[in-house]
């Protein structure tokens, strides 16, 4: 089945924008002070750098994914090993964004309900999610991105009174950690490593590159926005303090001095993009099975790979384990989504040189 470079676009940010909404405008803060917001940019050229390899390298292998020119670029060994990497990478995602996701929920909202239980639920609408065949997939992928939107621009509309420009000085700060910084922008972005799976679906190099660019900028000036509108409010030092400064941000806001308290209504928004980047995850870990081990059918393996990442979820026993996790995921992320698309460009460049 093909599809449009729009459909490849909501594809990437809906596996792209997770936790990063809550927890960005700190690390950041942490990272770079008042010039955190900004450098959000140069994470976003970096990803996009790693996405075009992908989409380029795709094009010379037309219908193929990277298992399959994998195999004929380094061997079926190694390619089925890499295949099993990027299964365990996807599962161990879906773990730590869930994980993530559900502490933050029992901290602030749903204080008296444990963490197996709220995962619990949230799995039971994944199953049927996976499930669904890739058509009901990518149509709810284009409702939650459009719920994400609205919920967007409602957030930073709303507190526009709450601004301060103040804020924003020094544009450059100087204490910037920026390899730290850069670090924590372009972690942000994790997930659209999927695409190493769903580019073969593009109809040409065109609408592969098109969906890139677009997807990229989207996330990109998400995350400025919430980054930007988190300093304006706030400024760096008390960011640097807060856990979840997207929230405290929600909190404070209110429509037409009539309706306060609006966190529960958008944290459900929150919800559609956790839910969309776990969902994809998981459905990509799913099909590289299939893929790599010749089967007809995944249906059969959702329930325990789902079980697998319900207990992955839950075997961090604090907050400093969930973030040793998450540091984990971060590295194995820079090499499968960043050093391995130009890897396999490269590899793709060279045999197609030899071929002459």
């Amino acid at each position: 089945m093909k599809i449009s470079w729009g459909e490849g676009a909501i594809l990437i940010i809906g596996a792209t924008i997770g936790s990063g909404i809550i927890s960005l405008p700190a690390g950041m803060a942490m990272a770079a002070k008042t010039s955190g917001w900004w450098l959000v940019f140069i994470g976003g050229v970096i990803n996009l750098l790693s996405l075009l390899a992908i989409i380029y390298t795709q094009h010379y292998w037309p219908d193929q994914s990277f298992i399959d020119y994998g195999a004929r670029l380094y061997g079926k060994i190694i390619s089925r090993l890499m295949a099993v990497l990027f299964i365990i990478y996807f599962m161990f995602e879906a773990s730590v964004v869930i994980r993530v996701f559900t502490d933050f929920v029992s901290d602030t909202i749903l204080e008296e309900t444990p963490n197996y239980v709220l995962i619990l639920v949230f799995f039971v609408a994944i199953f049927y999610f996976c499930n669904s065949g890739y058509e009901t997939i990518k149509n709810v992928n284009l409702l939650f991105f459009v719920i994400k939107s609205f919920l967007l621009f409602l957030v930073v509309f709303f507190v526009i009174n709450k601004w301060d420009f103040q804020n924003l000085k020094p544009y450059i700060h100087p204490e910037i950690k920026l390899t730290k910084a850069i670090f924590e922008s372009i972690l942000s972005y994790a997930g659209f490593g999927i695409m190493l799976y769903f580019a073969k679906d593009f109809k040409d190099l065109k609408n592969g590159i098109k969906a890139a660019i677009f997807s990229v900028f989207f996330v990109s000036f998400t995350y400025v926005g919430v980054c930007l509108v988190g300093l304006l409010v706030f400024g760096a030092e008390t960011l640097t303090r807060m856990s979840y400064p997207s929230f405290e941000i929600i909190k404070i806001m209110n429509i037409g001095n009539v309706f306060y308290r609006l966190d529960s209504f958008l944290l459900a928004g929150w919800m559609t993009a956790i839910f969309t980047v776990v969902g994809l995850a998981i459905f990509t870990a799913l099909l590289i099975i299939r893929k790599a081990f010749g089967l007809k059918d995944y249906r059969f393996l959702t329930a325990p790979v789902l079980l697998l990442v319900y207990f992955w979820a839950l075997a961090p026993q604090n907050v400093g384990e969930v973030k040793e996790d998450s540091t984990v995921l971060s590295y194995w992320g820079l090499f499968l989504e960043h050093i391995f698309p130009f890897l396999l460009l490269a590899l793709t460049l060279i045999k197609q040189r030899k071929a002459g």
